[in-house]
Formats: C-alpha cells, structure tokens, sequence
C-alpha cells in the first residue's frame, strides 16, 4: 500500500509516509471539554528525507492550543498496488497532541512520527472503494480499527459519494516501500497468504509499545512486509512452467505430514518421471544462476521457542544462524503466519514443534539477519545418510505451491546484524528482539 496525506498549508506527503494507524472512541459527552476528551487518535509516521519537506509538521507541533492555526483539515488516502483509491479518512480540525523526529547514525535515515486528535463536534469523514461513510462523533465505547458507526449528515451527498468512489481512477502511481505483498497469480495452488494473513509490519515492540530511535530504524531495514511476491524467485517463473517445476520438486519428496514419525529414513522410495528428471535439471540450472548471497542480503529463519530462548540467553546467547536459511526476498512473502510457514518451508519434519502451532493459529518468532558468511548457490541440503524427508535434495523447499531457494550454514555462522519479529496468525509483526552490534548478541525490546 502507499499513503497521500493532504494537511493545510500546502502540506503534501507522499513518498514519506510509512505508516497510518487510527484509534476511534468517541466519548459520550461531545459538549464538555471538546480538546482533552477526545478519543478520536491518528497517527503518522514516516521517513525524514525522503524528497519531501516534512519541516512543516515540526512547525504545525510549535504552534500553541490557544491559536486557530493549530487546527488543520488532514486527509490521508490509502491506494492498493494498481493506484486504486482503498481508503480515505479526513479529520476536519485534527490537532497535534505529540510529535517526535528520530535521527540515528545507524543507517542515517530520519523518522518522524506525529500523534493527531480530532475535535470533538467536527465531523470525520471516512470513504472507500465499496462504501462512503460521513461519520460524526457519536456515542461509542472500547477502540477498534477505523470503522466508526454511520451517521451521515446527508443521505443524498452519501449515496452520491459513493457512486464516484466506485469510478475512482488511479489516484498515484507512487508506492511505499511498505507495500503489502499483492496475492500471486501463478499456479492454482499458489494463492498467497494462507486464510487471508497479511504481513503487516505493526510498527511496535512484540510488547505494544511504539518503536523509537535505534530499535525503530533496525525495525525498518529487517521489516518483512518490505519483501514483494513479484521480486522473489517464485515470481520470476513463467506460470505454465512454475507449476510443472514446482510438481516435480514437490514430488521429489514425501508429501505434506506424511513423515512426522519419522518412518522415511531417506527418499529413496521416490520414483520420478522422465518429465520430472527433465524439470529437476532445469532447476538445477535455476539454482547455479540465482542471485548471490551477499554480506549486507537479509536472510530469513522461521524459529520455535528454544531457539528463542537460546538467542536470548543472558549468560551464553546463541550468536550464529545455523542449519538452512533463505533469502528473505524469496521466503517472507509467502510466510505470512505459522500455518503458512509450517506449509511452505515444511516445517512437517520428524520431532517439529511447528505443527501445534499452524493448527491451533498461534504465533511464530521469524529471525531475519545478515552475516558475513555469504553461501554460494551449491550450499543447500543434500540427500545423504543424515537427511530425512522433506528434504528435497534440489536446493528448494518441498513447498506444493511455490519454488523456495534454501541455503545451508552448517553449525553456524556469525550474524552481524538482524532482528527477531513475533508474527501472529494475521500476519501481525511486531519486534521482539534486536541484535546489539557492540555486545554481538540479540537482546528484547521492551
């Protein structure tokens, strides 16, 4: 998704803006102390620097409560990936109850995030692609996503909204690099993110405490909804060919939870086709001109709690990636919740603590890092003595629906940088963990 934000004074942002969060709770009371019982909350945050002149936010947050000018009309626009108008909340007297700029040399990009409010008395107006709604405060409790109830001034203006929501032509052809990850269109079992997870980056520790300084800037470079279906190796394949290919890899192994008791000891009972000998070679030929494996690429690891619990280890933590690995580019797309990763990257091996896990919709720990150690696209997981299905011997993943590129770092390999996110069954992300470059150890967020 990208954000247009339209305030007053001439302030247009739209390469900037990362994220939109709206809290509604309206108080019962709209006459009484109409500025410091407001519950309708906005916040923004966004990248300094970013082409745009963000200045005049810092101007709008020095002007004082008692002047005019403290109050603005702000409107901020949701547009999808094919420039499609999503969403469109207007504050008409929207005041600044916070606001915070956050520079660091640890990637030297700035951030702002502004904390907005809305008057109580003056309406809020929030419209869609399939619904227009011209929503005034009114009595409400608890806080939910924007979704506040109807009350249209005007019946007419409201179906009449409408109608041109739904002719909306494409309002902006720039996207943010928070962009959600579009479904895929390749093969028919290849349907994106499994029982429509989202990955969306949240912006706040797995605490829910909203990220600053260095935690919000390592939040930023490792962040998966960064990572677009259409730039990973999956997407790169012609659909006709991807499903051949990725039957034949499929195949090459046991199906899914077929091996959980661990009864396969190798895969030699796999009997493949002419067809699938000739589709495996054309994989191989994939595998050697993969992009390389580089000392800043951001690697992905799905991790259970031991793991977890090994990194975060006070007195000894665990400071290497180890076993097998993927590019995050190729992997995070379709890694959306523990049931989705449990599938993709077959998690479904003898003695794995993943399954209860995708059944039961509970959340994942995700380790994203980079290391100085770069594999070269002839290290991945062979057939040997020591490996069990699912293993497919081809360099990618068993995945039924998707061609995942996998890497091997033996016993390990020092990181040099990443983080550890918590993702729950909607594809929410939040931070758990940060690697402390000094210490050269992960350490939690708070």
């Amino acid at each position: 998704m990208a954000f247009k934000v339209t305030i007053d004074g001439n302030i247009v942002l739209e390469k900037c803006v990362e994220s939109v969060s709206c809290n509604v709770d309206t108080p019962s009371d709209v006459f009484s102390n109409a500025r410091t019982k407001c519950k309708n909350k906005m916040t923004i945050m966004g990248r300094i620097g970013a082409d745009e002149q963000t200045i005049g936010l810092y101007q709008w947050a020095l002007i004082p409560s008692n002047n005019s000018e403290s109050y603005k009309k702000v409107v901020v626009e949701e547009i999808d990936e094919d420039g499609m108008l999503v969403r469109k909340i207007c504050f008409q007297e929207a005041f600044i109850v916070g606001y915070a700029e956050t520079f660091t040399s640890y990637d030297g990009v700035g951030y702002f995030s502004i904390d907005l409010n809305e008057f109580i008395g003056s309406d809020i107006e929030c419209s869609s692609v399939t619904d227009v709604t011209s929503a005034s405060n009114s009595s409400s409790s608890g806080s939910s996503e924007v979704s506040p109830k109807t009350e249209s001034k005007d019946d007419n203006v409201s179906e009449e909204s409408s109608s041109k929501e739904q002719k909306t032509a494409p309002v902006s052809n720039q996207k943010s690099n928070t962009t959600h990850p579009p479904v895929f269109k390749g093969s028919e079992g290849a349907k994106g993110p499994a029982d429509g997870a989202k990955l969306t980056n949240l912006g706040v520790s797995s605490s829910g405490k909203k990220l600053e300084g260095k935690n919000l800037a390592i939040n930023e470079k490792f962040r998966g909804d960064q990572f677009k279906v259409e730039d990973s190796f999956d997407a790169s394949i012609d659909k006709a060919r991807h499903d051949e290919l990725t039957s034949a890899n499929y195949r090459t192994t046991c199906a899914l939870n077929e091996n959980l008791d661990g009864h396969l000891l190798n895969n030699d009972n796999v009997k493949l086709s002419d067809k699938d000998k000739n589709c495996l070679n054309e994989l191989a030929d994939y595998r050697k001109d993969l992009s390389p494996v580089k000392e800043d690429t951001i690697m992905q690891k799905v991790i259970d709690e031991n793991q977890l619990q090994q990194y975060l280890d006070k007195d000894n933590p665990r400071t290497v990636v180890s076993g097998c690995a993927s590019k995050a580019s190729d992997v995070a797309p379709f890694t959306n919740n523990a049931d989705e990763a449990y599938k993709n990257l077959r998690l479904d091996y003898n003695g794995n603590k993943f399954l209860e896990k995708a059944q039961n919709g509970d959340s994942m720990f995700v380790m994203r890092c980079t290391s100085d150690y770069c594999p070269n696209n002839s290290e991945h997981p062979v057939i040997n003595a020591y490996t069990q299905p699912p293993c497919t011997g081809t360099g990618f993943l068993g995945s039924e629906s998707h061609l995942l590129p996998e890497y091997t770092y033996g016993r390990g390999q020092t990181i040099s940088d990443g983080a550890i996110f918590k993702v729950d069954k909607d594809g929410n992300e939040s931070l758990h963990a940060v690697w402390n470059k000094i210490d050269k150890r992960y350490e939690i967020v708070e």
